[in-house]
């Protein structure tokens, strides 16, 4: 623990009290899941086309970066999850939306390792152990979870010194990004001085320098005014389709889901089961406003909701 508070703390001397132990053990696990490889996006552009073939949600272009069959979740004897199959091809963007307490952010911490599923198995680049998919997801839970002692180049390079980085080499690798990121001349803003969509670009920063293969967003603009929020929506989708990595999105905002995913999954009420799949408009490349006008959006937005709102409990399940 002492060698893991100076590399997180670059060093500096912050005591060694209970709550700095704490602080700093979530810490790790937030930047260890918080990744880089090229790969070539693709979007199908279709709209409104339903998808549950033989009850598996089937995203798949290659081989399966991510799968899941039959996953399964118990709280005690409350049954979070239930039956869940999936596959999300590599470079595919997964948007999932549901009801409050449906389990969508309790699928992310099964994907990611934090927890093991109650039933079924998941896998991650083939691996299916729960150290082995930590080692290959970024999570980038609701808060951002920024050190205040920290500036924002130096919470960004947070993920790169927790890989063994020295901090000059951290700082100058998280510098790179910083004017593409819309942060250029804030590296040495502390968090306090940040409006809140700089602090989610310098926390989805930090999850990408990372350097894991498979990122997992759990409402990422949840705490943001709806203005704040569809700017940074506009910015995030041009950022996620030159990492083309595999992105799995939880929101409750149709709009956001349908707007940043390839496709998007629905789920029921507790006990979470898919119900739909479904694609989503395509990129485009036209402006957000543009997008969420057009009628064919606003058609399968009001569709979902409609679904979300008379959701049957259905459990999908390959073979059924």
């Amino acid at each position: 623990m002492e060698k893991s508070k100076k590399a997180l703390l670059g060093e500096e001397n912050v005591g060694a009290g209970a709550f700095f132990e704490a602080l700093l053990t979530l810490l790790t696990y937030i930047v260890r899941m918080s990744g880089i490889r090229k790969n070539t996006h693709c979007a199908n552009g279709r709209i409104g086309h339903e998808r549950i073939a033989s009850g598996c949600l089937d995203l798949t272009l290659m081989t399966a970066t991510l799968s899941g069959r039959g996953i399964g979740h118990l709280f005690g004897s409350l049954t979070a999850l239930d039956g869940l199959d999936l596959e999300v091809g590599d470079g595919r963007i997964l948007a999932i939306v549901g009801p409050s307490g449906c389990g969508k952010s309790t699928l992310l911490e099964l994907i990611c390792g934090l927890q093991e599923p109650t039933t079924g198995e998941i896998e991650v680049g083939g691996r299916s152990d729960a150290p082995g998919r930590l080692e290959l997801c970024a999570y980038m839970p609701q808060s951002d979870c920024l050190l205040p002692w920290y500036s924002a180049i130096d919470n960004a390079g947070l993920a790169l010194r927790n890989l063994g980085y020295s901090r000059p080499k951290a700082r100058a690798e998280s510098a790179e990004l910083f004017e593409r990121f819309g942060l250029k001349d804030f590296e040495d803003s502390h968090p306090s001085e940040l409006s809140g969509g700089m602090r989610q670009r310098v926390a989805f920063l930090r999850t990408l320098l990372s350097k894991k293969d498979v990122l997992l967003l759990d409402e990422p603009f949840a705490a943001l005014d709806a203005i704040t929020r569809a700017e940074l929506q506009e910015w995030l989708l041009p950022a996620m389709l030159a990492e083309g990595r595999t992105v799995v999105l939880v929101t409750h905002d149709v709009e956001e889901a349908l707007y940043l995913g390839d496709q998007i999954a629905v789920m029921s009420p507790r006990p979470g089961r898919f119900t739909q799949l479904l694609d989503c408009p395509g990129h485009t490349g036209r402006p957000r406003s543009e997008v969420v006008t057009a009628p064919e959006f606003t058609t399968m937005r009001e569709r979902i909701l409609g679904h979300l709102t008379h959701a049957p409990e259905i459990t999908v399940k390959a073979g059924s």
